[in-house]
């Protein structure tokens, strides 16, 4: 009775941030699903799509500066990440051109070895066809630097979250004023934890005082509107910029003062609307698909190349090309299907390694027997 009692605890307690990531995970896809423009179409998918990552570290610095021990951190690392992604990453070097189309499979998988020596120099293994596993990455550097972070965690005193917040969001937009030339934020190394630890931090605060935030009415309609306004705001500049540099895509970025408040609105839009969520099915269900954004944010990439190797992407656009803004319903449409069926791979894979621990566990106690 106790056990069924705390495990209908977790799922009221968890399921907001479970949806709040497949938030961040479906703006991810979109943003690289999107084609890479400067119409007004992209541009506004663009600015959209752009804070999916903020998301993650957002959530990830709700819990990250829990009771957990150092030593517990890297060997959860270890184990849910870096194995993984070190198995998955192989997967993307010996296959991801075949799934591109691009060569055969024996060519693909008998890929000259140097390559790999050459991007360890980069991002210790991100090869070209997975550059999105930068966020892994950093996420490791991250936990590695959590004594730091730890630390500075612990002098942000309840009284001055606010005031922290503030100085976070001032910082970010003079970095925005200067074209990120005052921190140089990027999406590796140091700078992807600096980067990163804006959010961390937004997390982490926001997530102590989340009830003063969520329980009010008044902030989700003000969440809203900003949200609304700061889109168009940022789309203006957007195309402004890229009029004067058509290369200058910063304000794209999530690492910037738009990005955090963003993240803010859309965490406490989540929260109101999920409070009309109320049957353990639905909760349940949004929590199980929540589980599986991981594994899918690993291989949607994957997926995107095999779906555009059949030609769905083109069988999409031949589709939708009569109806009134074609193409900006047409990537919508594309990124529900490619964030789908991510999450619907990602499932069955769970299910087969599931049944292949059970073998093996039933093959070891036969043999111990």
């Amino acid at each position: 009775m106790k056990n069924k009692i705390s495990n209908k605890n977790n799922i009221k307690k968890n399921y907001i941030i479970e949806l709040f990531r497949l938030v961040g995970f479906f703006m991810v896809v979109g943003t690289h699903v999107k084609s890479i423009s400067s119409s007004k179409t992209d541009v506004l998918l663009a600015c959209m799509f752009a804070d999916g990552v903020a998301i993650f570290w957002f959530i990830t610095g709700a819990f990250l500066f829990d009771k957990k021990s150092y030593k517990q951190k890297l060997n959860k690392l270890f184990q849910r990440i870096i194995k993984p992604l070190v198995f998955y990453t192989i997967i993307y070097y010996l296959f991801y051109d075949y799934a591109m189309g691009t060569c055969t499979l024996k060519n693909s998988v008998m890929h000259p070895f140097n390559v790999i020596f050459n991007d360890l120099r980069h991002t210790f293994l991100t090869f070209n066809s997975s550059t999105h596993l930068w966020y892994l990455y950093v996420y490791i550097l991250v936990i590695i630097c959590y004594p730091v972070l730890k630390k500075i965690s612990e002098l942000i005193k309840p009284s001055n979250y606010k005031k922290t917040l503030i100085i976070l969001l001032l910082v970010l937009i003079y970095n925005d004023v200067t074209s990120n030339t005052f921190l140089s934020l990027s999406h590796g190394g140091i700078t992807g934890v600096i980067a990163a630890s804006f959010f961390i931090y937004l997390g982490h605060i926001v997530y102590k005082i989340k009830d003063e935030l969520v329980n009010n009415k008044k902030n989700t309609i003000i969440a809203i509107i900003l949200l609304l306004v700061l889109l168009v705001i940022r789309f203006v500049i957007n195309i402004n910029v890229l009029n004067l540099d058509p290369n200058n895509r910063f304000f794209f970025r999530w690492h910037t003062s738009f990005g955090f408040i963003n993240t803010i609105c859309l965490y406490i839009i989540i929260s109101h609307f999920c409070r009309y969520i109320k049957k353990d099915i639905f909760i349940a269900f949004i929590n199980k698909l929540g589980s599986l954004t991981y594994r899918g944010y690993i291989i949607h990439i994957f997926i995107m190349a095999i779906c555009d190797n059949m030609g769905l992407r083109n069988n999409l656009i031949g589709l939708t090309e009569k109806i009134s803004y074609s193409h900006f319903i047409y990537q919508i449409l594309y990124t529900i299907i490619i964030f789908s069926i991510s999450l619907l791979v990602s499932y069955i894979i769970e299910k087969i390694k599931a049944i292949l621990i059970n073998l093996t566990n039933r093959n070891y106690n036969k043999e111990k027997i």
